[in-house]
């Protein structure tokens, strides 16, 4: 998780988590599946932790430049974010009807990409459902 965040992610609004892209499917190593149409659009993650079990809908799939500010966690105004999501949103390889509000929390979940040191794969998902503890 980014040094920015607070482990609880109830006071996130975005939550970035960063792991490897693993061979053996482990930690990040199944998250390119996203950039298939048909596992994007059914795309769902859940995290568990120890404030409860949130449920998220992947709005967002794409190869980013790891120069490019999708880690951003602090928005000064409602606006920055929604501008923020909306940058986001452009530049996914497939499109929803997913339509961000002030109020929403997302995640970003970034991993390494074969052969393209420069770039990140990078899934956005918006919280959907949460169970606190």
């Amino acid at each position: 998780m980014d040094y920015r965040n607070s482990r609880k992610l109830t006071k996130n609004r975005n939550t970035v988590i960063y792991a490897h892209r693993m061979d053996d499917g482990s930690m990040f190593g199944n998250l390119h599946q996203f950039k298939y149409e048909n596992i994007f659009d059914s795309g769902t993650v859940e995290i568990t932790t120890n404030e409860g079990i949130f449920h998220y809908r992947v709005f967002c799939a794409a190869e980013l430049q790891a120069t490019y500010n999708y880690y951003r966690t602090d928005f000064e105004s409602d606006d920055q974010f929604l501008k923020f999501a909306e940058e986001i949103q452009s530049q996914s390889k497939f499109k929803t009807d997913i339509v961000l509000k002030p109020t929403d929390k997302i995640i970003t979940l970034s991993t390494c990409m074969v052969n393209m040191h420069d770039y990140r794969f990078v899934v956005f998902a918006v919280l959907t459902d949460k169970t606190l503890f």
